[in-house]
Protein backbone atom coordinates (compact mmCIF):
# COMPACT_ATOMS: atom_id res chain seq x y z
CA UNK A 1 0.00 0.00 0.00
CA UNK A 2 3.20 2.05 0.54
CA UNK A 3 3.62 2.27 -3.23
CA UNK A 4 0.00 3.19 -4.21
CA UNK A 5 0.26 6.07 -1.55
CA UNK A 6 3.97 7.16 -3.51
CA UNK A 7 2.12 7.39 -6.86
CA UNK A 8 -0.83 8.99 -5.50
CA UNK A 9 1.57 11.66 -4.65
CA UNK A 10 0.87 15.50 -6.21
CA UNK A 11 3.80 14.84 -8.55
CA UNK A 12 1.58 15.73 -11.26
CA UNK A 13 -0.10 18.90 -9.90
CA UNK A 14 3.06 20.47 -8.46
CA UNK A 15 5.47 19.22 -11.28
CA UNK A 16 3.11 20.66 -14.33
CA UNK A 17 3.51 23.91 -13.47
CA UNK A 18 7.38 23.74 -12.81
CA UNK A 19 8.12 21.85 -16.34
CA UNK A 20 5.97 24.26 -17.68
CA UNK A 21 8.03 27.53 -16.70
CA UNK A 22 11.41 25.24 -17.32
CA UNK A 23 10.64 23.98 -20.66
CA UNK A 24 7.24 25.47 -21.82
CA UNK A 25 9.56 27.63 -24.86
CA UNK A 26 12.58 25.23 -25.04
CA UNK A 27 11.36 21.55 -25.09
CA UNK A 28 7.27 22.37 -25.32
CA UNK A 29 7.54 18.23 -25.90
CA UNK A 30 8.06 17.72 -22.01
CA UNK A 31 4.79 19.14 -20.95
CA UNK A 32 3.33 16.49 -23.12
CA UNK A 33 5.13 13.53 -21.45
CA UNK A 34 3.83 14.38 -18.48
CA UNK A 35 0.32 14.23 -19.80
CA UNK A 36 1.33 11.28 -21.59
CA UNK A 37 2.73 9.78 -18.31
CA UNK A 38 0.47 10.04 -15.58
CA UNK A 39 -2.89 8.00 -17.77
CA UNK A 40 -0.08 4.99 -18.12
CA UNK A 41 0.45 5.29 -14.44
CA UNK A 42 -3.49 5.44 -13.50
CA UNK A 43 -4.45 2.80 -16.17
CA UNK A 44 -1.25 0.51 -15.29
CA UNK A 45 0.51 0.76 -12.54
CA UNK A 46 -2.29 1.61 -10.08
CA UNK A 47 -4.41 -1.58 -11.30
CA UNK A 48 -1.43 -3.87 -11.01
CA UNK A 49 -0.98 -2.33 -7.30
CA UNK A 50 -4.96 -2.87 -6.48
CA UNK A 51 -5.02 -6.22 -7.74
CA UNK A 52 -1.95 -7.46 -5.87
CA UNK A 53 -3.64 -5.45 -2.32
CA UNK A 54 -7.12 -7.38 -3.53
CA UNK A 55 -5.67 -10.88 -4.14
CA UNK A 56 -4.46 -11.06 -0.53
CA UNK A 57 -7.60 -11.74 1.66
CA UNK A 58 -6.51 -12.78 4.94
CA UNK A 59 -8.36 -15.80 7.11
CA UNK A 60 -11.53 -15.12 8.13
CA UNK A 61 -11.62 -15.31 11.81
CA UNK A 62 -14.29 -17.98 12.23
CA UNK A 63 -12.94 -20.27 9.54
CA UNK A 64 -15.13 -19.72 6.97
CA UNK A 65 -14.06 -20.30 3.06
CA UNK A 66 -13.73 -17.72 1.17
CA UNK A 67 -14.55 -19.24 -2.04
CA UNK A 68 -12.33 -20.28 -5.03
CA UNK A 69 -9.75 -18.33 -6.38
CA UNK A 70 -10.92 -17.85 -9.40
CA UNK A 71 -14.28 -16.28 -7.90
CA UNK A 72 -11.91 -14.22 -5.28
CA UNK A 73 -10.06 -13.14 -8.64
CA UNK A 74 -13.16 -11.81 -10.74
CA UNK A 75 -14.21 -10.61 -7.85
CA UNK A 76 -11.02 -8.43 -6.84
CA UNK A 77 -10.84 -7.29 -10.70
CA UNK A 78 -14.40 -6.45 -10.49
CA UNK A 79 -13.49 -4.32 -7.31
CA UNK A 80 -10.57 -2.84 -9.34
CA UNK A 81 -12.35 -2.03 -12.66
CA UNK A 82 -15.29 0.08 -10.42
CA UNK A 83 -12.50 1.88 -8.74
CA UNK A 84 -13.28 5.93 -9.50
CA UNK A 85 -10.12 6.26 -10.04
CA UNK A 86 -9.43 4.10 -12.89
CA UNK A 87 -12.95 4.14 -13.81
CA UNK A 88 -12.88 7.67 -14.93
CA UNK A 89 -9.13 7.87 -16.10
CA UNK A 90 -9.97 4.81 -18.63
CA UNK A 91 -13.44 6.56 -19.69
CA UNK A 92 -11.45 10.09 -20.40
CA UNK A 93 -8.80 8.20 -22.22
CA UNK A 94 -11.88 6.78 -24.44
CA UNK A 95 -13.53 9.60 -24.71
CA UNK A 96 -10.37 11.93 -25.68
CA UNK A 97 -9.27 9.13 -28.62
CA UNK A 98 -13.07 8.90 -29.66
CA UNK A 99 -13.84 12.39 -30.28
CA UNK A 100 -10.38 13.98 -29.69
CA UNK A 101 -9.08 16.91 -27.39
CA UNK A 102 -11.43 19.85 -28.83
CA UNK A 103 -15.23 17.70 -28.45
CA UNK A 104 -16.20 19.74 -25.24
CA UNK A 105 -18.60 22.72 -25.73
CA UNK A 106 -17.30 25.90 -25.84
CA UNK A 107 -19.27 26.77 -22.61
CA UNK A 108 -18.35 23.74 -20.81
CA UNK A 109 -14.86 23.95 -21.47
CA UNK A 110 -14.69 27.40 -20.42
CA UNK A 111 -16.26 25.76 -16.92
CA UNK A 112 -13.85 23.34 -17.03
CA UNK A 113 -11.26 25.15 -17.57
CA UNK A 114 -11.93 27.65 -14.43
CA UNK A 115 -12.18 24.39 -12.64
CA UNK A 116 -9.19 23.31 -13.58
CA UNK A 117 -7.12 26.21 -12.41
CA UNK A 118 -7.53 25.68 -8.81
CA UNK A 119 -6.31 22.58 -9.27
CA UNK A 120 -1.98 23.43 -8.12
CA UNK A 121 -3.55 25.65 -5.93
CA UNK A 122 -5.69 23.12 -4.06
CA UNK A 123 -3.11 20.30 -3.90
CA UNK A 124 -0.90 22.41 -2.47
Amino acid sequence: SRAIFCTQSNDFALGLPVVKALYQDDAPAMVSMLYLLAPVSLLLLNPIGFLLMGAYEPERPDGAATGSSVNRGLRVLGRVASTPLVACTFWGSCFNFAFGPDALPGPLDAFLETIGAGFTPGAL
